[in-house]
């Protein structure tokens, strides 16, 4: 017979914002990102995130406007999948929305600074290759207009533009890899 407490885990906290399990063998500490040890006590430095499954980071974003500054993700990335999210950021209200995935193995964004949806795609080239693959999207705004430029590959260049109102806020989170 095997002795399952249930509150195992009220004894054995995990450090460092670690969630804790009980299971049949005790407590088992699940740690964030950063952080690795029976109870979350070691810090772990990441220089290269891995994804899958249900996988992904977060990053905050300084609380700033597209007309104080400009919207910009720069990331290298492999991948063999034909499907999948490689960034998401927006929200509702006056946020710009901005995503980028793989669909059908091509690069696909969708881009909105308020009043519009511009979809970007380049079936020409493929991204599900393995091979590295350098995206750059740059979102601004100038002249009441918002100004979308996507690079992939430092040579396919895609622009596009949507006039504004009034400028949008750039989203206070950029999730990668997917959107819990």
């Amino acid at each position: 017979e095997v002795d399952f407490d249930e509150d195992s885990c009220a004894t054995n906290v995990c450090k460092n914002g670690g969630t804790c399990t009980s299971t049949l063998h005790g407590p088992q500490c699940h740690c964030p990102l950063q952080f690795r040890g029976r109870q979350c006590e070691e810090e772990a430095l990441v220089e290269v995130p891995g994804f899958v499954g249900h996988s992904y980071l977060v990053h905050a974003l300084p609380n700033r406007t597209l007309d104080e500054d400009e919207f910009r993700v720069r990331m290298s990335f492999r991948t063999s999948r034909e499907e999948g999210l490689l960034f998401y950021a927006g929200g509702g209200g006056r946020q710009m929305f901005a995503a980028a995935y793989i669909q059908s193995g091509i690069l696909t964004l969708k881009i909105s600074c308020g009043n519009q949806v511009i979809l970007f795609a380049d079936p020409r080239h493929r991204i599900d290759t393995g091979y590295l693959q350098n995206l750059d999207v740059r979102v601004f705004v100038e002249d009441s207009v918002c100004r979308t430029a996507i690079e992939l590959n430092e040579t396919n260049t895609m622009k596009g533009e949507q006039e504004v109102d009034a400028a949008p806020s750039i989203p206070d989170r950029l999730y990668i890899g997917m959107v819990p």
